[in-house]
């Protein structure tokens, strides 16, 4: 909301019935100057594949029919960043949710030769994936530090902005639980 006082801001998403009005009452926002685009997810390839360059090409490819038309893209994530192609590239990272070596062959059988070139190739292929964000921020100290113990990357700690207000209400005895709520899950 803030951003589109001054700037063309887009949000792209990857949920084909998601509404503008839908992230409005979700997020007390006013988005009238904020356009959505709806971006099917990318598929995820088979990770097996000794030709680690076609897995690189096709998620390029993907990535920058996200990224490109953008002069600065914005990334918030729990999986694998896409490659930015946008001019400027911001990965605010909510958690890692899985170990950089999700592609690899770990830990490797043998001396197989086939198998260290892959595993190489999948190295090269995280470490160019990163190079294309010119700011990488988690959202808490804890995600820092799992962010560097998983994905091996030094990320900048960004806390998000909390609205703290609250009214003042006299005390009750309330049992309270507190969970994460998700499509994936509780």
């Amino acid at each position: 909301e803030g951003l589109s006082n001054c700037h063309d801001i887009e949000f792209v998403h990857h949920q084909p019935a998601l509404r503008k009005e839908q992230l409005e009452a979700f997020t007390g926002l006013d988005l009238r100057r904020v356009a959505l685009r709806y971006l099917p997810r990318n598929p995820a390839p088979a990770a097996t594949s000794l030709f680690s360059w076609r897995l690189w090409r096709q998620s390029s490819r993907w990535s920058e029919a996200l990224s490109r038309p953008y002069e600065t893209f914005v990334n918030l994530t729990h999986g694998a960043p896409p490659v930015c192609h946008a001019r400027h590239g911001v990965l605010i990272v909510l958690f890692p949710f899985f170990k950089r070596k999700w592609m690899r062959d770990d830990p490797p059988r043998g001396i197989d030769p086939r198998r260290r070139l892959r595993n190489a190739c999948y190295d090269f292929e995280w470490c160019q994936r990163m190079r294309t964000y010119s700011h990488i921020t988690c959202i808490s100290e804890f995600t820092r530090r799992w962010t560097k113990a998983y994905w091996d990357i030094e990320a900048t700690v960004v806390y998000p902005p909390v609205n703290t207000t609250s009214p003042s209400l006299p005390k009750q005895d309330v049992v309270l639980s507190v969970g994460r709520l998700s499509s994936s899950g509780h």
